[in-house]
């Protein structure tokens, strides 16, 4: 999930993804240019469950996505 797309808010959308029984299980990464605490923790209360700073390499990436597999 970007956060800063432009004409939507992604913490919004990532609210209803969580809100839906349909995709509340979906595993949520925020990818953002911004390593600002205060939007690491509004995305973390609006429900993602990752936060990774731009650039991102996808080393970083593949270690992010692999802490959610079982």
């Amino acid at each position: 999930m970007d956060i800063q797309i432009p004409h939507v808010s992604r913490l919004e959308v990532t609210r209803r993804l969580r809100d839906d029984e349909r995709s509340w299980r979906i595993r949520i990464i925020a990818v953002t240019a911004f390593a600002i605490d205060w939007l690491k923790r509004d995305a973390s209360t609006s429900g993602c469950d990752a936060y990774i700073v731009k650039p991102i390499t996808m080393l970083g990436l593949l270690r992010t996505v692999e802490s959610f597999l079982s």
